[in-house]
């Protein structure tokens, strides 16, 4: 991990969308560059360590669209691969890593979706929903930031994706949910206030470990609620990463950023 020249700081954030405010502990780290010359900071904000990576500019606190990734079970958090799917533009990408060690890498949850534990499983996709919802207002009230943030996630990423589209959905402009789903327990009972983010899925067809039903299901009831939410199902595509995959994913990433910074100001 690198070494930070960080200060303490303790912030009141607001939290309305996930009921009531919360105070934050919040340590920033410096602009650094890397050997590429990649302009970022790491930092710690809700428990969660925190890559900040700007792409595309060389000034870091350019005025530029969010994306929020969010990796997978047993995933870590790499310099060397973050990216912005081919987004040509400035943008800035929040990079959080999981808090709990898993194997070589970090989960969201003490437990995965195949041990069948919804209770236990939902409990901890709250928890995560709620710590990246301060990484997400943190952002816009410290970066100068274009339109609302975007975010995407792979696996429980993806199920994460789904909670802040719907517990921080006045924060986010787009929602792109890969190989995830939204477990029955965390479907929201009527729609958020204030404005939508659109969700635009992305799931394999013959995933066994993220089953498809389960998502065809959460994306029935969110459409229900007034959700703009589009689906792409792709064949013979399992629980990992395949170039049909990464190009479903890569298409949407880049139309949310490219509109969120047509957007100008949040």
């Amino acid at each position: 991990m690198l070494r930070l020249r960080s200060i303490l700081l303790c912030l009141a954030l607001f939290a309305a969308s996930c009921g009531g405010s919360a105070t934050a502990s919040i340590s920033t780290g410096d602009e650094q560059q890397d050997a590429r010359g990649v302009a970022f900071a790491e930092h710690q904000i809700a428990g969660l360590r925190v890559l900040e990576v700007v792409l595309g500019s060389d000034d870091f606190d350019v005025k530029a669209p969010v994306l929020l990734v969010l990796h997978g079970r047993g995933d870590r958090v790499e310099l060397e691969r973050v990216h912005a799917h081919g987004y040509e533009g400035p943008v800035r990408l929040l990079v959080p890593e999981a808090p709990l060690p898993h194997e070589s890498g970090f989960s969201w949850s003490p437990v995965s979706i195949t041990e069948r534990k919804p209770k236990e499983l939902a409990a901890a996709l709250e928890d995560g929903g709620a710590r990246l919802a301060e990484v997400l207002r943190w952002v816009r009230h410290a970066r100068p930031v274009r339109g609302r943030p975007v975010v995407t996630g792979f696996s429980q990423g993806g199920m994460l994706s789904f909670v802040l589209a719907t517990r921080a959905a006045a924060d986010l402009s787009a929602a792109i949910p890969v190989a995830g789903t939204l477990p029955r327990a965390l479907w929201p009972r009527r729609r958020p206030r204030g404005p939508l983010p659109r969700l635009d899925v992305v799931h394999g067809v013959d995933d066994p470990v993220v089953t498809i039903d389960p998502t065809r299901r959460a994306v029935r009831r969110l459409r229900a609620l007034g959700y703009a939410v589009t689906m792409e199902e792709l064949p013979g595509v399992r629980h990992l990463s395949t170039p049909e995959l990464t190009a479903a994913v890569g298409a949407r990433v880049r139309a949310a950023l490219e509109a969120a910074a047509s957007a100008g100001a949040p």
